[in-house]
């Protein structure tokens, strides 16, 4: 058993033992201070089969309603979040052909400068030595 695992049990051990032994004494405490400070119960009329029916029809309503309006939502935020990423799909295509656009420029002016430059000159790269490159 490596020292790592060891001390993991102790640890896990220790932590159990303090919460069982710290749980007995204070949800005691609190739960019977919860109950003397608590009304007590009434009890209800009996409910008839139909009304019990009522409540299932009305609960039974919401939840269709609830559930609808969840759809909704999650249906907008889909199509909001299918818009931002088009919208950046779209920007990020457009900063790839402006820069593509710019790299063609430059080594088309590259070109035309090295086109100009005399060849008997040795301002050519391929000409210059080494290290002045």
């Amino acid at each position: 058993m490596s020292p790592r695992f060891f001390w993991f049990l102790l640890g896990a051990g220790a932590a159990t033992w303090w919460s069982r032994h710290h749980q007995g004494h204070c949800d005691g405490f609190n739960h019977r201070r919860r109950l003397e400070s608590s009304p007590a119960p009434t009890a209800q009329p009996s409910i008839g089969a139909n009304a019990g029916a009522d409540q299932w029809e009305v609960d039974r309503a919401r939840f269709r309603e609830v559930s609808r309006q969840v759809g909704d939502t999650v249906t907008d935020m889909s199509e909001a979040s299918l818009e931002m990423l088009l919208t950046t799909v779209q920007a990020m295509k457009e900063k790839l052909a402006q820069h593509r656009m710019e790299r063609e420029r430059s080594e088309a002016e590259r070109r035309r400068f090295y086109e100009t430059q005399p060849k008997s000159g040795g301002n050519s790269p391929v000409d210059a030595p080494r290290h002045l490159i």
